[in-house]
Formats: structure tokens, C-alpha cells, sequence
């Protein structure tokens, strides 16, 4: 005798609950072709349907589990989810207020909404339905650990650790929220205490990739970490996270057809307003059409105007926010991609488990990271002679791919104000500068630093970036300077500024900008020059320490790059006393960075597609070796 549709439901759902999806979605099924309306099985199933990150499918089933039965908080609660994975925000926000109309104490609506506003950057009213939502469950872990994050956003970094501490002394096994107070940590210049949490994260769930990757970004910024170590932690990344893909094999089914061009796929989380952007964009829109064809898979959950710029720029553009690892790998697939980029490493909220399923028969790694991956899935890591010299493949699973003119092409800002005269000599004082995030301005470059402003009388120093917005951090690097005899006066601690034009008009106060050690800056400092700002530069050890070196090879700046820190600070001091020629190099500055291969989109192209066409021609040999019968 059949189940009836009550009996199929339970046994669904106790399938669902257990995990084993396989099981129940064909009980779900099985009861919507008995009753095509049945409103627990359509929001059920669309609930299964989002945990497999098949978004846009499980909005379609709750919307019709709702047309059938609208007063179920639960479902519009779980519609919101699901268009909050596809970045469908305004959506998200009336099915989650609709939810609260249903049902006023609903706690996770209730923090999901102060999520959403967060997103949408209506900071104020987020923290407020969290504080509504607390004052009806004091100490909830999860509204606690989303106030956290709205706070860490606004630059309330003190109040958003409290928020998480509170939250972890309610429920100490959340990886979530170690994770985030490690960041808020690190922050706030706690590099012991970030690391200790970040580690409890990936203790308590150790396939967390998210939380390995910002571990290993973090270990850049460490000037004492040997560059071996540095190998080996990103090779145990690959151990957790690559491993267990290695064993699978596809089969490509590439096209054979003579003379088309190559279909590349990149894949990022920065279509947006982000330094990324900047070098890809160039690239993008100064790319061959008759050598490639273009497809964007577009990891950015709040698209604006960078995003629609990007999207009109490339032949497909695929949106893949939700999108499961394994989904998009078939889509990439089907898509018949010959070479994929990640442009992201291990930046937040990459997709690098989708290369280690190695979807496309090319793999290239590039620009959004300045290490390995430490993962076997790529082909190539693109750089260059001056960032990567010959002998650092030993530090990197990927082999590595030299563009002769230079890995980097920078897209120079539309509407940048003009450069102004050497400031030095309006102000009365030599004027220092960094545009860098704090956070690659541990002790040794603080001492470097102080050490330059005792050696000029009367010289300041300026820093700016998103880190000074908290009055916490800015104490901290004004008692770090004082310690060691420099006055607070003397130090500017500038706060980013929402216009990306008064951001570069600040320039204009700056003589001479300072790169940090051993990561160093790229976009900022190519807006110095583009500002007529040249950057001194200490040429590290590894990628991240060597690319101020590269963009200044570029622009014809050699003599602003350090070989040792002596040099380094003996080339600061020098040029206080030779304002003549440091006003001469930034009057033509501009014109000289058009000119040069840095901003050389086209040569830039053109290098790439040879570079694309030579690891695919690299590829078919292989394959043609593997096919060939074996010899009589």
C-alpha cells in the first residue's frame, strides 16, 4: 500500500534533517507529483534546493509554496535566504519584514534583516534590529556575531569584539565568530590574539576554507615569518582543501575548430569597486576578440558602477553568488572554457576549491594575490622577472609564468585631480606618506619610519586608510611612534574619505611616499604616481615584498628602489635636500607613467593571449601524448 503524503513528508524531512539530501528530494518529489501544490513539500524541497546553492531554483518553489499557503513565517523567512544568496538585497529585506508581520519575535528573521541591511550599508537601522532582537534574547550567539560584523564595518572595532566575545562566551564552538573576532583583532593590531582565533576556527571545522585562506593572507603581513614556512602553510591548505579532489578526473570536451579563438573564464569577487579592478579592467576592455572570448564569472553579491562597467565589457557574464563549487564547475564545463583565471588567491571570499576541481584543461593564477596558492590544480602563476626572479619556483606549487613587460597593467583614474607643485615648498616642511593599510605597518617599518623623521628636522608623516577611522587604532600608532621619540605632531593619521577624487587629491600634500616592508603596496602605489608621488620602495625577499620594485621597473624608476634598509633610509633622508629634481620627477611624472608599459593596455593584452595560447598549445601536446597509441 502507498504511503500517504503525511508518512512520505516525515520520512522526507527526517532524510532532510540527517543531511542526506539524495534521499529525501526524491520524497519531496514524489509528493508535488501527487499534489503540485502541497506548501510544505514546495518550501521543503526549495529549502533543500538553497542548501545546495541552487538559489534561483528554491526561490521559485518557496514563492509557490507561499502563493498556496501565504502565512507561514518560515517560508518567507527562507525565501529571503535564498534571494540573499543571489544579492537580490531589496527583495531579501520585504520577505524578511513580512516574516516579523507574521511573527514579531522571530529572532533569526529578525538578525538575517539586520544582515541585509548591513549589506545595503544602512549600517544604523542594521545595528538597531539587532539590539531589538537582543533585548528580546539577550545573549543569542548569532544576532550577537552579526552585530559584531555591522559594527566592525562602521570602524567600531572595540564595541564589535565585545559583541563577538559576548557572543562566543554564550557559544564557544562557533567558527563564524572566532573567525570574525580574529579579524577585528588583527585590526586592532592583536596578531596573537587573531591567529589564536583564526586557529579555533579551523580546530572546531577544519574544511572551513574561508577561515584557512584569511589565516594564510594574514601570514603575509609577518615580517618574521620565514619564506619556507610561508610555503608550507599554504601547501597544508592544499593538503585540507585540494586532497581530496586529486582522484577525480573529467573530460574535456574541447573544441577542435582551427583558428577560433580561446574561450577564457575569470573568476572573482572583485568586479567591483576594488584595487582589482583597476588591473583587470585594461586588460578586459583592451583584450583581442579574433584570439579570445571573453566570460566573467562574477562572485560580487552587491554589483555598482564598477560591476556594470565590467559586465559590458565582456562577451558572457555570469553572476555566481550561490552558486555551489560543484554547480559551477558543470557550468564552466558546459561553457567549453579553455582557460580559467582566479583573480583572487586567497583574498576574501574566493573560489579556490572550484579550481581544485578543475573544471577548465588551463588554470592560471593572477593578480589578486601576492603568493602561491599553494594548490596543484593550475597551470600557471602569471608574474614577472623583477616580482618573482629565477629560483622562486622552489617557493611555488604553481610554475611560473614571466610576462616580459610585467604582470600588472594600471588603468589610470578618469577625473584624477591635476598634480600640484612639490608641496614642500608651499608647506615649509618635507612631507612623508603612506596610503597603505595599517596593517602592513608592523614595528620594523614604524622604526624605519621614525628613524627617517629623526634624521629630517621638521619633516611629518602622513598615513590614511580605512584602519584610522578607529579612535583605538589611532592611539596605537601614535603611542608606537611616541615610544620611539616622535612627537604626535609630526604625524597625520588621515581617515579614508568616500570620494575617490578628495582620496586623490590628498597626494597633493605628499613629497615623497613610503612603501611598507615586506608587503607592499600595488594600487596605492600607483596612484602616487599617478599623482606625481614617486613611492621608495625595499626590495624584499618574496612577491609581496618585490612588486614596488616591479611597478617602479616599469615606470623607469630604479633609483627609488632600496636593496637594503640602510639604503632605504639614507635614500628618505637624501631626498628632503634635493627638492629640485624630486619636483622636476613629479611635474612629468604622469606623462611618463602613460607612456610605459605599466599603462599599456594593449601591449599588455597582447602578452597575455600569447601567454594563453602557449600553455594551451602546452595542454594539447600533453593530451596528444596521452592519446597517441603506444609504439610497436
Amino acid at each position: 500500500m502507498a504511503d500517504s503524503t503525511q508518512h512520505l513528508l516525515q520520512r522526507a524531512f527526517a532524510h532532510h534533517q540527517a543531511g542526506r539530501h539524495s534521499e529525501a528530494e526524491p520524497l519531496y518529489r514524489e509528493i508535488l507529483s501527487r499534489n503540485p501544490g502541497d506548501p510544505n513539500a514546495l518550501h521543503l524541497l526549495g529549502v533543500l534546493a538553497q542548501e545546495a546553492g541552487r538559489n534561483e531554483e528554491a526561490v521559485d518553489l518557496i514563492k509557490r509554496a507561499i502563493q498556496a499557503f501565504p502565512f507561514g513565517p518560515a517560508f518567507h523567512n527562507n525565501l529571503a535566504n535564498a534571494l540573499k544568496a543571489l544579492g537580490r538585497l531589496e527583495e531579501a529585506r520585504i520577505a524578511y519584514l513580512e516574516a516579523l508581520r507574521l511573527q514579531p519575535d522571530y529572532t533569526e528573521a529578525q538578525s538575517s534583516l539586520g544582515l541585509v541591511l548591513h549589506a545595503l550599508k544602512r549600517w544604523d537601522e542594521a545595528v538597531a534590529v539587532f539590539s531589538a532582537a537582543l533585548r528580546q534574547r539577550p545573549n543569542h550567539p548569532t544576532v550577537l556575531n552579526n552585530l559584531g560584523v555591522s559594527l566592525n564595518l562602521m570602524g567600531r572595532l572595540e564595541e564589535a569584539a565585545a559583541a563577538f566575545r559576548q557572543s562566543l562566551a554564550a557559544h564557544p564552538d562557533q567558527p563564524e565568530t572566532h573567525n570574525n573576532l580574529g579579524n577585528v583583532l588583527y585590526e586592532l593590531g592583536d596578531v596573537e590574539g587573531a591567529m589564536a582565533h583564526s586557529r579555533q576556527a579551523l580546530e572546531l571545522r577544519p574544511g572551513y576554507t574561508g577561515a584557512h585562506s584569511t589565516l594564510l593572507l594574514r601570514l603575509n603581513y609577518e615580517p618574521d615569518l620565514g619564506s619556507q614556512e610561508l610555503f608550507e602553510a599554504h601547501k597544508e591548505w592544499s593538503r585540507v582543501h585540494e586532497t581530496p579532489h586529486l582522484a577525480r578526473t573529467r573530460d574535456f570536451h574541447v573544441d577542435l575548430a582551427p583558428g577560433r579563438p580561446l574561450r577564457v573564464g575569470y573568476v572573482s569577487p572583485d568586479f567591483r569597486r576594488h584595487s582589482v579592478a583597476a588591473f583587470f579592467e585594461p586588460l578586459l576592455a583592451a583584450h583581442d576578440r579574433t584570439r579570445v572570448e571573453v566570460h566573467c564569472y562574477s562572485q560580487v553579491a552587491h554589483p555598482d558602477d564598477i560591476t556594470r562597467r565590467l559586465c559590458s565589457l565582456s562577451d558572457h557574464w555570469l553572476k555566481v553568488v550561490g552558486l555551489s563549487d560543484d554547480a559551477l564547475a558543470e557550468v564552466i564545463q558546459q561553457d567549453r572554457i579553455d582557460v580559467l583565471v582566479d583573480l583572487a588567491g586567497h583574498t576574501a571570499n574566493n573560489r579556490l576549491p572550484l579550481f581544485a576541481r578543475r573544471p577548465a584543461p588551463v588554470q592560471v593564477t593572477w593578480l589578486g594575490y601576492p603568493n602561491t596558492t599553494g594548490m596543484q590544480a593550475f597551470s600557471a602563476r602569471f608574474t614577472d622577472e623583477v616580482a618573482d626572479p629565477q629560483g622562486a619556483e622552489a617557493l611555488h606549487s604553481e610554475p611560473l609564468f614571466r610576462l616580459p613587460r610585467g604582470f600588472l597593467c594600471y588603468g589610470p583614474p578618469s577625473g584624477a585631480p591635476p598634480v600640484a607643485p612639490l608641496p614642500a615648498h608651499r608647506q615649509g616642511h618635507f612631507t612623508f606618506g603612506s596610503f597603505n593599510s595599517l596593517l602592513k605597518v608592523n614595528p620594523g617599518v614604524i622604526t624605519a619610519w621614525a628613524e627617517i623623521l629623526k634624521r629630517t628636522p621638521g619633516s611629518k608623516l602622513v598615513l590614511k586608510g580605512m584602519l584610522q577611522r578607529d579612535g583605538a587604532n589611532r592611539q596605537r600608532f601614535e603611542r608606537a611612534f611616541a615610544e620611539i621619540g616622535i612627537d604626535p605632531d609630526r604625524l597625520e593619521l588621515a581617515p579614508a574619505v568616500p570620494e575617490f577624487r578628495d582620496h586623490l587629491a590628498t597626494y597633493n600634500q605628499v613629497d615623497l611616499a613610503l612603501d611598507p616592508f615586506p608587503y607592499n603596496g600595488t594600487t596605492t602605489t600607483c596612484e602616487a604616481l599617478w599623482m606625481g608621488v614617486p613611492t621608495l620602495t625595499l626590495r624584499g625577499d618574496r612577491h609581496a615584498g618585490r612588486v614596488g620594485a616591479s611597478i617602479l621597473t616599469r615606470v623607469g624608476l630604479e633609483s627609488f628602489i632600496a636593496e637594503d634598509l640602510d639604503s632605504y633610509i639614507q635614500s628618505a633622508v637624501a631626498w628632503t635636500g634635493r627638492l629640485g629634481e624630486l619636483a622636476g620627477i613629479r611635474a612629468g611624472l604622469r606623462e611618463r607613467m602613460a607612456a610605459s608599459d605599466l599603462c599599456d593596455a594593449r601591449g599588455f593584452a597582447a602578452q597575455v593571449e600569447n601567454a594563453f595560447e602557449a600553455l594551451w598549445k602546452q595542454w594539447e601536446n600533453v593530451r596528444d601524448q596521452r592519446s597517441a597509441p603506444p609504439s610497436a
